[in-house]
């Protein structure tokens, strides 16, 4: 069985360690399955998350092009998965530090702001509960200057 420990970042850790931070709408849900790599008789994975609709770039450092709407999975996407191979294709047991931002949105669905790591075309958060108010954007927006 997988070990997940927690820790706590800042909003200025999570500022600066984002490649993408955007203003976001909520749009709806998202479904994939996604197949056991080299065993294709293992049930899939089924990869859940939420569909944004982007309404202002505050940073993205790597330059990617930005679509109207963004996938986000839900930030425990990759242990989830790395837990399914575990169980369904006898993959090895693996320990994780999870990094954890603590805020008062209490979903992602009422996101404003995401702070995200960009890889090629897919976005995951920075960290759990990655995510803040349009109220704090002035705060982001020093912190980003300040990076």
């Amino acid at each position: 069985m997988s070990i997940i420990r927690h820790t706590e970042i800042t909003l200025n850790t999570l500022v600066s360690e984002s490649s993408l931070i955007v203003e976001v709408s909520y749009v709806e849900p998202f479904e994939e399955e996604v197949p056991i790599p080299d065993h294709s008789s293992a049930k899939p994975f089924l990869k859940q998350g939420l569909v944004f609709q982007i309404k202002n770039i505050l940073k993205n450092t790597e330059g990617l092009p930005v679509g109207p709407f963004i996938h986000v999975p839900h930030a425990n996407w990759k242990h989830a998965f790395s837990q399914h191979k575990e169980f369904h294709a006898n993959g090895p047991s693996k320990s994780y530090t999870v990094k954890n931002y603590n805020t008062s949105v209490p979903s992602m669905k009422d996101a404003e702001i995401l702070f995200l790591h960009a890889f090629h075309t897919t976005y995951d958060l920075a960290a759990e509960q990655a995510f803040e108010w349009a109220t704090m954007k002035k705060q982001i927006d020093d912190l980003i200057a300040k990076s």
